[in-house]
């Protein structure tokens, strides 16, 4: 159990993609790409990998937001186009921009992350929390050094 809260913490809840409980999420935009979400999620899970279906009906915005603040690794969004064009949009945790790839592509690019296991990948100008964080540490440190620089000599014990 120690273990296990070391590495939560330790990644701030964004496991590595081999290590974590959901590594996948497939979510709908609207309900005409429901059977293709199914056939993508029934595809994911044949390889081995751990899926969630998300088909409610709610905006997708919301359902990103979900996925993302469970640190779930790779969300596939999948609407009408990607149905029509045998694609899917995947978003990864920490990273601004979306890839879009055949099924099986995808579901092969998936399941080599899940099996290199290493640490997750994260783009700090994304705007990932532990790189905001950082930098406001950063700040904070550069001014309480500024500070320090201009106490009164009176007080030696403070330098």
């Amino acid at each position: 159990e120690r273990s296990i809260g070391i590495l939560i913490e330790h990644y701030a809840g964004a496991l590595p993609f081999w290590l974590a409980p959901v590594q996948d999420a497939v979510a709908t935009i609207g309900s005409d790409a429901d059977d293709y979400a199914r056939e993508v999620g029934a595809g994911l899970k044949a390889a081995g990998l751990r899926v969630e279906l998300d088909i409610r009906k709610e905006k997708i915005n919301r359902k990103i937001r979900e996925h993302s603040n469970n640190k779930i690794p790779a969300i596939f969004v999948l609407g009408r186009n990607a149905a029509e064009e045998g694609k899917v949009p995947i978003r990864r945790l920490g990273r601004k921009q979306e890839q879009t790839v055949s099924v099986t592509e995808a579901v092969q690019q998936v399941r080599e992350e899940a099996l290199a296991r290493t640490a997750p990948k994260v783009d700090v100008a994304a705007g990932f929390w532990p790189a905001r964080l950082l930098s406001g540490l950063r700040r904070l440190l550069s001014l309480i050094t500024s500070r320090r620089r201009a106490l009164p000599a009176a007080c030696p014990a403070l330098e």
